[in-house]
């Protein structure tokens, strides 16, 4: 009974509106990767495009070394929460893309969505933090392997802040 005579404000967008398929995607990567976009200061679409493909990609690796170890229950319940952590963010991308891409994708930038976003970083970095600390060392049998991964994720997200405020 409350909402019955609300009417949407004209200046909002159509929800899902018939845009390009890749305005669609770049909106979403764009989106995930916002926290990190002023990184670069004159290419914050850049940035933000590589971080959140970066992001996408490593939350893969980590679905895919989960799910090697499935059956292992200690492993998986340290794992759990990040997951949740990183769909909150994926299913929050989801739902601004369909609602504001109507914008423009350079809408994604926004400052409103990077605590939405950084959700995603959070969880990547735990990750590949649970991974790199696993006993077991059933994928990543070597020691530089897991130095290289340290070295990658402090170049990924601490070189590029260093030289955005620097």
């Amino acid at each position: 009974m409350l909402f019955r005579s609300y009417e949407k404000p004209g200046y909002l967008p159509p929800f899902a509106p018939q845009v390009s398929l890749l305005d669609y995607a770049r909106f979403y990567v764009e989106f995930l990767g916002c926290g990190l976009a002023y990184s670069l200061k004159h290419q914050p679409g850049t940035a933000a495009t590589i971080f959140g493909l970066v992001q996408i990609a490593l939350l893969i690796l980590a679905l895919f070394f989960t799910a090697k170890r499935r059956r292992d229950r200690e492993f998986v319940a340290k794992v759990v929460p990040w997951f949740s952590l990183a769909l909150f963010s994926l299913g929050s991308a989801f739902l601004a893309t369909l609602g504001r891409v109507g914008y423009g994708v350079t809408y994604a930038l926004s400052s409103r969505y990077a605590p939405f976003s950084v959700g995603l970083t959070i969880a990547v970095i735990a990750l590949t933090g649970v991974i790199l600390s696993d006993p077991t060392r059933a994928v990543l049998p070597a020691r530089r392997w897991r130095f290289a991964m340290t070295a990658i994720l402090l170049l990924a997200y601490l070189v590029p802040y260093r030289t955005a405020y620097g």
